[in-house]
């Protein structure tokens, strides 16, 4: 058996994952204009909204342009809105629309799915073990 490099590996996961949260989001939510990248964003805005665009690409990795087109259509969807700080109009604050919360419950739903799929016959110590894995790359490439 080959031994693709890790990045390969990650990218080619990515790229499955996408595509089958985007399958889920058709079928569950019946969208086709959200993504998974989008609802990447929409999570981390679950956790915490009212928060500025660069802490928002922190916590994303998305680069800032990136994270300001997929915003531009969030907008324009009506999940979120632009707020400027009255103490510094350069300040970009993104909050979460009402019409956004019911989509929560679908995210959970298709977030559960996508457990299911990606732990298929791990053990929970097999899949704490590559969480840690996972997220020491992870740190890794931040530090590097």
């Amino acid at each position: 058996m080959e031994i693709h490099p890790v990045g390969i590996v990650i990218a080619q996961i990515k790229q499955l994952q996408a595509r089958h949260v985007s399958r889920l989001i058709k079928e569950q939510i019946g969208s086709h204009s959200l993504n998974g990248a989008q609802f990447n964003i929409l999570y981390e805005l679950w956790r915490e909204d009212d928060i500025t665009i660069s802490e928002l690409s922190y916590r994303t990795k998305l680069a800032n342009t990136t994270l300001t087109t997929m915003l531009d259509r969030l907008e324009k969807m009506g999940y979120i809105t632009r707020k400027s700080n009255p103490n510094d109009r350069r300040e970009i604050r993104i909050i979460l629309k009402e019409e956004c919360e019911e989509l929560k419950d679908q995210y959970s739903e298709i977030s559960r799915i996508m457990q299911s799929v990606n732990f298929k016959g791990f053990t929970e110590e097999e899949e704490k073990q590559l969480r840690g894995y996972l997220d020491r790359i992870k740190h890794n490439l931040e530090e590097f």
